[in-house]
């Protein structure tokens, strides 16, 4: 992750390059203190990999990699989960892996793009989309992991309505805000 676009330089407070990697180094540190308190060193190792993936990647700009590594961020979480790892830190761990490859991504969308107006608004507006939608995840993600609730073929199927409405709403709502 280079910056490649001068358009992205001092004028704006909210750079997406700075921010993948404040969140790469998050999503590290939280997939660390998981694995460490586990005592689970190779998986800590890995990790690490990923990072240096990460680097090597940004280094040589190659795009494509950010998604190779937050899939593989997400089998790191997955395998925690059958490590027993806390789910917390996993969670939190790939919340902020996704943020760092969707920064990554905009960076790079934004190295084709020419001259963007009104950057501090773009980047606050997608950012305040993206910690909204992070923390809704780890929340649900969160609850969804410590209650066990019982409900019969019907009421899930009115939660299942309910759900996509909802998701549908939500998604309208955000749309109107940025227009």
């Amino acid at each position: 992750m280079t910056r490649t676009n001068s358009s992205i330089g001092s004028k704006t407070m909210y750079d997406p390059w700075l921010l993948s990697w404040l969140n790469l180094i998050l999503a590290t540190i939280f997939f660390g203190i998981g694995y460490g308190r586990q005592e689970i060193w190779y998986m800590l190792a890995i990790v690490c990999a990923i990072i240096l993936l990460w680097i090597v990647a940004g280094v040589r700009n190659w795009f494509w990699v950010t998604t190779v590594a937050f899939i593989l961020h997400t089998i790191v979480a997955a395998a925690g989960f059958f490590l027993s790892v806390e789910s917390f830190w996993l969670i939190l761990g790939l919340m902020f892996a996704l943020f760092a490859w969707d920064l990554a991504s905009l960076t790079q969308r934004l190295s084709c793009a020419g001259h963007i107006e009104s950057h501090n608004k773009f980047f606050a507006l997608h950012f305040r989309r993206l910690v909204v939608t992070g923390g809704l995840g780890v929340i649900l993600a969160v609850l969804a992991l410590n209650f066990n609730l019982q409900f019969s073929f019907g009421w899930l199927v009115l939660l299942g309505l309910l759900s996509v409405l909802g998701i549908s709403y939500a998604i309208r709502y955000i749309l109107r805000m940025s227009q």
